[in-house]
């Protein structure tokens, strides 16, 4: 069982690395903004990230990813949750975020902007799903491209 206090160390340290510039060894770029990250972490969270990593493609040779499918705005929530804890997820972002977690295959995100949010944003999730359509999902090499164009 997870103790919540070493969990919330954990979450601290890392949430420290991330506005140092020590060990960053691959980058993300969004809506012309640069991320640089940590491959072991993205990889531990997002099963996009761990594929992309653990294969021969042309991202892991370069060191960076493109992601043209998830804004700026969308992308800083994200990011905040994996390095600090933090949860950004307010109604007006919570269909943005919630794709981008799906397209990006973090499931602890997934979880949390679809079961641990208030009622209200659960209804108006459903509701923005349903006025526009979604991309589709994909997995492995398919979801790849998916995040990248």
């Amino acid at each position: 069982m997870v103790k919540y206090t070493l969990a919330c160390g954990l979450q601290e340290c890392l949430g420290n690395e991330w506005t140092g510039d020590i060990f960053k060894d691959f980058r993300i770029m969004v809506d012309g903004s640069e991320y640089f990250c940590h491959k072991f972490i993205l990889s531990a969270c997002s099963t996009f990230f761990n594929t992309l990593l653990r294969a021969d493609f042309k991202e892991k040779q370069e060191g960076y990813v493109v992601l043209n499918k998830i804004s700026k705005e969308t992308f800083d929530v994200i990011i905040n949750a994996i390095y600090k804890g933090v949860d950004g997820l307010t109604l007006g972002n919570v269909g943005n975020v919630w794709q981008a977690t799906h397209l990006l295959d973090i499931p602890f995100l997934i979880q949390e902007s679809t079961t641990n949010t208030p009622e209200s944003w659960r209804l108006h999730l459903t509701k923005l799903l349903m006025q526009k359509p979604s991309d589709k999902i994909y997995k492995s090499q398919k979801q790849q491209q998916v995040a990248r164009d």
